[in-house]
């Protein structure tokens, strides 16, 4: 649990430093930065793992 916060909130770091250096610094581009990053990594991850543990289900 701890290691998956770590990988979301560290995604979430990333996508706000892009948003806030590439648009300039706010609060509303570190936020849109920050769920941008989310969904930009965690998403297909998140999906992918859900992907498999369905289809090993299946082989069993």
């Amino acid at each position: 649990m701890a290691g998956g916060l770590a990988v979301v909130s560290s995604f979430a770091l990333i996508g706000a430093g892009h948003s806030a250096y590439n648009h300039g610094l706010s609060l509303a581009n570190l936020f849109y930065g920050a769920i941008s990053g989310i969904l930009v990594f965690c998403v297909p991850i998140l999906a992918f793992a859900i992907l498999m543990a369905i289809l090993s289900k299946r082989v069993r």
